[in-house]
């Protein structure tokens, strides 16, 4: 998978089909500063669902990285809505967005 600096890259770890840690760094490089709407969509997103995670390690230093998320019904939807809301936003703006799924 081709990965160009200036973007974002979105890279989620499975094990068993669930979600059990993801980061999201980069620039989307849409538009300039603070009319960036990949940027903000991005951001909006992974900060609400993050925010509603329960048991999960967070590490915001030079981007967002969560992992040891607890495998629950509700980080189980949580985590779903994230991978599918950033793969929706990447169909529309692959030069800015790239959504990296790994494991099973």
């Amino acid at each position: 998978v081709l990965f160009r600096s200036r973007m974002i890259l979105a890279t989620f770890q499975l094990n068993k089909k669930q979600v059990v840690s993801y980061q999201i760094t980069g620039h989307a490089n849409s538009a300039i500063k603070g009319h960036d709407l990949v940027c903000a969509a991005v951001s909006v997103l992974g900060q609400v669902i993050t925010n509603e995670l329960s048991n999960a390690t967070i590490n915001e230093n030079g981007g967002l990285f969560i992992g040891l998320i607890e495998p629950s019904a509700d980080n189980k939807v949580l985590c779903e809505t994230l991978l599918h809301g950033l793969q929706d936003i990447s169909a529309q703006y692959p030069q800015n967005l790239q959504v990296v799924v790994k494991g099973n």
